[in-house]
């Protein structure tokens, strides 16, 4: 990831700035979800139930990151 971002502040054109907004989008929807899944899954069978809440609130702002992507390269 960082390589990606680096490519664009290395080279600031448009094909650059669309991969780095692919880069975080991939970053916000994928990688931090499927870190929340382990403790989804430890709430589900009633463990650690206040912290998947947390992680629940985490998620939810994530979320809005990955709209935030989502409208900045469909705005193209």
């Amino acid at each position: 990831m960082a390589g990606l971002y680096q490519k664009y502040v290395d080279n600031p054109i448009p094909e650059n700035y669309f991969v780095s907004l692919l880069a975080n989008y991939l970053l916000e929807g994928l990688y931090f979800y499927k870190g929340f899944i382990f403790f989804y899954n430890l709430s589900s069978r009633m463990l650690m139930s206040g912290s998947a809440d947390i992680f629940r609130m985490i998620n939810r702002d994530e979320l809005s990151h990955v709209r935030l992507y989502q409208k900045l390269m469909y705005s193209r």
